[in-house]
């Protein structure tokens, strides 16, 4: 094979392609373990290995004649403008700190040492003012604003410089990117590249206009594939899993159901935005017990439980222990335990000294469960000093914003209302001790939070939606019972094939689902007021989403397509219930508030889920010949995979080239070899192979072709998971 290939016009275009992917993967882990100063991306080894892929590659497309195919010739065209953008950027390009206290003027650089570099700039920067933006009625950074005002040529003008909002002079670029502690500074990066972030935008352009074409080309493989007979002659059970229902062993007092409801409607800034009290008794209670209640108790009246009657409820065996470790640390026998189980006789914390040797050790398991007990009991301590009860309005610099009992212990100045402030909690304990109805005092205190923080509270719509958000709690059961019907369906299709009537049946498991999940999005888009794929949660439930949304709209044509569609959602909600991924609602960080977030995460992730259908495809199609020795099963299954091939990787590529878009107006560096980025490289180039079936005969044979497919999903699952927790970088908010 090898000596064939060597023969070919394309051997030393793809296998210095190959190396480049070799050489990527070994850079990238060499510097994760090492962390050089220097930059091996960028090094003259690997400048010279994609010099040598830039000509090759130009030798072979006049050597093949791919002139004569306009969308094959723009496409390997904007790669080669794209290498050549990056190569300019390399050597013209330079980028510098500049640091501007309010009043101050500069027209210098510094590098990241505060070393001044380089000449006086062509122009100068006076900085006005410096504002740290907040979401409405919260602390939570929603932007950083500079004003500035420009001064060059004899002349000035006032701009503005924040995240996603960049100010451009004569090829220099401005960015927001830190501030002093004070507020009264700021740090600004510059960057020049007026000719290498030029070409690399239009390589960009070429790049979506040669996808588009190959698309719409009759004579591409992608439209061949669509007329084959193949992949048209191309799914079982739903299982019902029993629950309990849990006795109470709960007797301590708390507020009736009634007044709980109206406790639980207290607006509380939480998490960096402005919820619900019930939100942080959810929360509250899954954090002590596992579950979203205790007993008959709902998680309201256990918070409150715990902030009216602690001496009672310390005593409750409620707080869940995980595994032999956590019980051997409290010298306990029993799953669940009490508060006062973590105190000896004479009030001693037990986990105190545990802790600090802990946390020097080496023991990663035990530092993990030390740290777990020790969060539930800080938690019980954060509701007894007031921390988490961010309830009390007050006007900070024209701001209003919600306080805590412990906020006020700062000194800040601020406009409020001591007098219901001072009163509130201790009016509403005394009506509590003396049995009284409590809701009446509750929905004034409602209506006073309601006046004071105006637009900043969520409204009416929002709040119906998080209360059924917080209740809607099946996604957990419903992840187990997808992706059992999907294992079951993968198993029955590889071993007899489609089937009508299991297939009818699919249909109709995988619809309840998908309007399942469709309900829990939208009340997570109503209550966040932003689509929901800014965390690793979110996307993996869009991941989710997409596939129930593919397999549904292609039953009819794709028989084998619905047992894909269950088994890669189940395992996507899977995943995201039962890892660390956060569940929580929370505002977009700065970086993310940009309307390109929305179109990045949308195209990669309609990538990785059409991925994950073709792994899947390859898959049945390897387990079914050994079974069945059909080779006409591959085939069908290569023809199919061709089909999803190519809008998932336009779409990997489109979603990459996005990203880097975005990262150019927020960072000043459309591309900076951060660890995601580098494997979305990695993934987009090891993919590349499987559409040179011509110049690389060995993946025209369906059995290596389907086994091609299984090995190069390897590199999505590590760039979306193992990135995450193995290298880190600027993408680990993701996480």
């Amino acid at each position: 094979m090898i000596s064939r290939l060597y023969k070919n016009k394309a051997f030393v275009p793809f296998l210095t392609l190959g190396i480049i992917v070799l050489f990527l993967i070994v850079v990238s882990i060499v510097d994760r373990i090492f962390s050089f100063e220097d930059n091996l991306y960028t090094s003259p080894v690997a400048i010279l290995i994609w010099s040598v892929l830039a000509i090759s590659a130009f030798v072979y497309i006049i050597q093949c004649k791919l002139y004569k195919r306009v969308s094959i010739f723009l496409l390997h065209l904007a790669f080669l403008f794209m290498l050549l953008g990056a190569f300019l950027t390399h050597i013209k390009g330079f980028d510098g700190f500049m640091h501007i206290r309010e009043g101050a003027y500069e027209n210098r650089l510094l590098t990241e040492e505060g070393v001044v570099m380089g000449d006086i700039l062509p122009f100068g920067v006076r900085l006005d003012s410096f504002s740290v933006v907040t979401y409405p009625g919260t602390n939570t950074p929603a932007d950083y604003q500079s004003r500035i005002t420009l001064y060059y040529e004899g002349t000035s003008r006032c701009e503005t410089v924040s995240m996603n909002q960049i100010v451009k002079y004569n090829g220099y670029r401005i960015f927001q990117q830190s501030y002093d502690p004070d507020l009264k500074g700021t740090v600004f990066r510059v960057s020049y590249d007026k000719w290498g972030v030029r070409l690399t935008y239009l390589s960009y352009i070429l790049l979506m206009i040669s996808m588009i074409l190959i698309l719409l080309d009759p004579q591409s493989k992608f439209r061949q594939a669509l007329k084959s007979p193949l992949w048209k002659t191309m799914v079982v059970m739903a299982l019902l899993s029993p629950f309990t229902i849990e006795k109470s062993h709960a007797e301590s007092r708390t507020f009736t159901e009634v007044d709980a409801e109206a406790f639980g409607n207290i607006l509380v800034e939480y998490q960096g935005r402005i919820t619900s009290m019930e939100h942080v008794a959810i929360d509250f209670t899954k954090k002590l017990t596992g579950k979203d209640h205790y007993g008959n108790y709902s998680a309201t009246q256990v918070l409150v439980g715990w902030l009216m009657s602690r001496e009672e409820w310390q005593y409750e065996p409620m707080i869940k222990l995980k595994g032999k470790e956590q019980k051997q640390l409290l010298g306990v026998d029993t799953s669940h335990v009490r508060f006062v189980d973590f105190f000896t006789a004479d009030k001693r914390y037990k986990l105190r000294t545990i802790y600090t040797d802990v946390m020097n050790g080496s023991q990663k398991e035990l530092r993990k469960s030390v740290m777990t007990l020790d969060e539930k009991v800080e938690l019980i301590l954060m509701l007894q000093s007031g921390s988490l009860m961010k309830i009390f309005p007050v006007r900070k610099e024209g701001v209003v914003q919600l306080y805590s009992p412990e906020d006020f212990k700062k000194g800040e100045t601020v406009e409020c209302d001591s007098l219901l402030i001072n009163n509130f909690l201790p009016l509403l304990y005394d009506s509590y001790s003396r049995q009284e109805d409590c809701s009446q005092w509750i929905n004034q205190f409602i209506k006073y939070q309601e006046q004071q923080l105006g637009e900043s509270a969520p409204t009416q719509n929002e709040r119906r939606a998080e209360k059924l958000y917080l209740h809607a709690n099946w996604l957990p059961i419903v992840s187990y019972i997808t992706l059992t019907v999907g294992l079951l369906a993968f198993i029955f299709l590889c071993v007899r094939g489609a089937n009508k009537m299991i297939n009818k049946l699919l249909f109709l498991f995988l619809s309840v689902v998908f309007f399942n999940l469709t309900y829990l999005f939208v009340l997570r888009w109503i209550i966040a007021g932003r689509l929901p794929f800014s965390n690793g949660y979110e996307t993996l439930l869009t991941i989710a989403w997409m596939a129930q949304l593919v397999a549904l709209f292609f039953s009819n044509k794709l028989k084998v397509i619905l047992p894909f569609g269950i088994l890669i959602s189940g395992f996507a909600m899977l995943t995201a219930t039962l890892s660390d991924k956060d569940p929580h609602i929370t505002p977009l960080m700065p970086v993310l508030n940009s309307p390109l977030l929305s179109i990045h995460v949308s195209l990669m992730m309609i990538s990785y889920t059409l991925l994950f259908f073709v792994t899947f495809s390859s898959l049945s199609a390897l387990i079914s010949h050994r079974i069945k020795k059909d080779e006409k099963v591959m085939e069908r299954h290569q023809v199919l995979n061709i089909v999803l091939l190519y809008p998932a990787i336009f779409c990997l590529a489109a979603g990459i080239f996005t990203g880097a878009v975005w990262a150019n107006v927020s960072w000043g560096s459309y591309w900076s070899w951060d660890p995601k980025e580098t494997w979305a490289l990695i993934s987009l180039l090891v993919y590349s192979f499987s559409f040179h079936t011509q110049s690389l005969s060995f993946l025209r044979r369906p059995k290596f072709f389907h086994i091609y497919m299984v090995i190069a999903f390897l590199f999505i699952l590590i760039t979306y998971f193992g990135v995450n927790y193995l290298f880190g970088g600027m993408h680990s908010y993701g996480n």
